[in-house]
């Protein structure tokens, strides 16, 4: 299973464009990765886990990975945008969006270990990314100091709402809209389960498509992407 991974990690690097690893290089050239490899092995040091969290210090995929994802939305090519990543993890799309002139917030849990450091808020101070801690849950708000506008929100290989009902994806949707601009965009993308033609069922669907929704396949992960956030369903229904 290990070599699998590897070899499809190894195809995914060899098959990226010039354009996206120009990117991953001009972003790797701004981090301090002796210090990022310093942490690496502090964390490896105090963990349970040998691999978990750790892969994501995978400069060549992630860099790629995430240099990939801005190319495929224009910004590579676009004037400088303001942001919001949910679920940012180790910030890697926040820093490369970064190199690009663009002004990124990250959104993701704080888990401390038992001595009170965390993986990712280490790696996060270190990247320089600004990040709110909040846990998305159904019928929980976002923080206020989301207020926005944001020209695009984006989350990538999602694993919140996995047993959501419609009415929940409604109402994280119209907690969303206000945050955007009227022309913002929502970019989501969801780990394609095994053996399931997509990660949510036709009621969510059809609540995606009722906001002008385009749908894709790519890579192992199923694409939403809605172009206009006026059209995203507001906080009194309509």
């Amino acid at each position: 299973m290990l070599r699998l991974i590897r070899h499809a990690r190894e195809r995914f690097v060899a098959s990226v464009s010039p354009r996206v690893r120009r990117l991953a290089a001009r972003t790797r050239m701004a981090i301090d990765v002796p210090a990022l490899e310093a942490l690496q092995e502090r964390h490896r040091a105090m963990a349970v886990r040998p691999v978990g969290p750790f892969k994501y210090f995978d400069l060549a995929t992630y860099l790629r990975m995430n240099a990939r994802r801005a190319v495929r939305l224009g910004l590579d090519r676009a004037t400088p945008r303001r942001i919001l990543d949910l679920g940012s993890g180790f910030g890697w799309f926040a820093v490369v969006c970064r190199e690009l002139g663009h002004e990124v917030v990250g959104l993701d849990v704080v888990t401390p270990g038992s001595d009170g450091s965390d993986l990712y808020t280490d790696v996060i101070e270190l990247l320089g990314v600004r990040r709110v801690a909040h846990r998305i849950e159904a019928g929980v708000a976002l923080p206020e100091e989301l207020a926005g506008p944001f020209d695009l929100v984006t989350a990538f290989q999602i694993v919140f709402g996995k047993t959501w009902s419609v009415g929940d994806w409604r109402g994280l949707l119209a907690d969303l809209r206000p945050r955007l601009a009227p022309s913002g965009r929502l970019h989501l993308e969801f780990n394609a389960p095994k053996g399931q033609a997509r990660a949510f069922g036709d009621d969510v669907a059809a609540l995606f498509a009722s906001a002008g929704a385009s749908f894709a396949d790519y890579v192992g992960w199923h694409i939403v992407h809605v172009p206009e956030a006026a059209k995203l369903p507001a906080a009194d229904g309509r």
